[in-house]
């Protein structure tokens, strides 16, 4: 059996007022087992003061994880906070690492039934290099995580964590073996609020889209209205594109979300993820009403389901964007007075990966933006 509990600091400046504190929840919420792993996800000022690392090299279990920029857990929604989300079971066991490359040498004897990713936020690395690369290596097996992210401009403050230490470009993982069945439910943007434009990637490579039905992107989307000269770039985020990826082999029909990030000087669009020739796509609007709404429907329908242990939440930090002028907490409040006493942690990042479907035990594993990404154990 698999127990979990969700614990937190706001003890930026004192790494030992900050343990103490962790401790004493430690022991008020759970009994650790044979096996433990905590999930931590904190602001990037807890790195600065030494917090991760003491807490690292002071509690008895590893601690794998990254920045955030919002959290959540059962007892606090805020912007300046270090979490944890402690899993501990006698019949699951809990490997951790920090890597570059993800390639035979992390391969073991024995397939783990779950991974857990976490790579900073780069420029020349996507969620779906890392998807590929742990496809490669471990075939079928689902993955969950996030790209960690920061308040500044350019997420360049953005770290994983492993075991006290914060890289910059490694990426930090948890491989999970034995009896752990998690169930992974999400939700992006209702398509309710659907655009009357579509249209088809007839030219790209990766993640640079050339052409759109034939068109030069940029030019395609200020036909349409969509962008307009001299905008910010921020303003590009508030188109969302709900992707049918028909250019890959392994399609398995569920669609996903991209983000539209800047154009190149000849019109080629760059986006927040992969764009393969030959998919097609319809526009959809990111309205902070949507935002909420489909974040509540997600919650209640996890907090419906049997047999619920605990709950690792994942929104992506564009979804925050439209609640800043309003309330940059209404989401994530909102899910924890839907979910209640169960243990959860939630965290807004950079990209998430979640599988969107599995058939007979293989998992097909996606990247994603504009979601909120949840494993349910």
């Amino acid at each position: 059996m698999l127990k979990c509990a969700s614990l937190h600091t706001c003890e930026v400046d004192d790494p030992s007022i900050a343990l103490a504190e962790i401790r004493q929840q430690l022991s008020e919420r759970i009994t650790p087992a044979k096996n433990t792993i905590g999930i931590i996800i904190s602001s990037p000022e807890f790195i600065e003061t030494g917090v991760v690392k003491h807490l690292s090299e002071e509690l008895p279990f590893d601690l794998v994880g990254g920045t955030s920029v919002s959290q959540a857990t059962n007892h606090i929604v805020s912007e300046l906070v270090l979490t944890i989300f402690v899993m501990t079971s006698d019949e699951v066991r809990f490997v951790s690492g920090a890597t570059e490359k993800i390639d035979e040498s992390l391969k073991t004897d024995e397939k783990p039934a779950l991974i857990l990713s976490f790579p900073p936020f780069l420029l020349d690395a996507i969620g779906d290099d890392y998807l590929e690369a742990w496809g490669r290596v471990f075939p079928g097996v689902p993955v969950f995580g996030a790209t960690a992210v920061s308040d500044s401009v350019d997420f360049s403050e953005s770290r994983s964590f492993c075991n006290g230490v914060a890289h910059d470009r490694l990426m930090s993982y948890v491989l999970c073996y034995g009896n752990i069945k998690p169930r992974f439910l999400m939700t992006s943007l209702s398509e309710e609020n659907t655009l009357p434009f579509n249209g088809e990637i007839t030219k790209s490579t990766g993640t640079v889209v050339h052409e759109i039905s034939k068109e030069n992107a940029n030019a395609y989307l200020k036909r349409l209205g969509m962008i307009k000269e001299g905008a910010p770039v921020e303003t590009l985020w508030s188109v969302p594109f709900l992707v049918s990826q028909r250019g890959r082999a392994d399609y398995d029909g569920v669609p996903v979300m991209r983000a539209l990030a800047s154009f190149d000087k000849d019109g080629s669009g760059f986006f927040c993820g992969k764009m393969e020739q030959g998919s097609t796509f319809t526009l959809l609007q990111c309205l902070p009403e949507d935002v909420v709404e489909t974040a509540l429907k997600l919650s209640e329908k996890i907090a419906a389901l049997p047999d619920v242990n605990g709950v690792l939440g994942f929104p992506c930090g564009i979804r925050r964007i439209p609640l800043i002028h309003l309330d940059s907490t209404r989401e994530l409040v909102g899910i924890k007075n839907n979910l209640g006493d169960i243990p959860f942690m939630l965290a807004y990042v950079g990209g998430e990966m979640c599988p969107t479907s599995e058939k007979d035990g293989y998992y097909t594993n996606r990247f994603h933006n504009y979601t909120f990404i949840t494993m349910v154990v």
